[in-house]
């Protein structure tokens, strides 16, 4: 997962700490820049990139919710499933 610095400072702070304290095992990065096909939505709204694809939200905490529930789906995947 990685978080854009800007979208940190304008929206998505609060998210990434949560998340890094919920899951401190799991890679969360903190980059310069996530690519420049999201600069315009790095101040619009908040968002994290999972996989390569953007997941966006209305709110901080409706990023929260939106990243929450893909972890707790990862979670309850059986091992053999999560190596795929």
């Amino acid at each position: 997962m990685k978080f854009c610095k800007k979208n940190l400072e304008l929206h998505s702070q609060t998210v990434y700490d949560a998340l890094r304290e919920r899951y401190p095992n799991e890679k969360i990065e903190i980059v310069d820049c996530v690519g420049t096909e999201f600069c315009s939505t790095c101040a619009d709204v908040p968002f994290a990139l999972r996989n390569n694809a953007l997941v966006g939200g209305r709110t901080a905490r409706d990023l929260f919710y939106k990243l929450e529930r893909g972890m707790v789906f990862l979670e309850k995947l059986p091992e053999s499933k999560k190596a795929e």
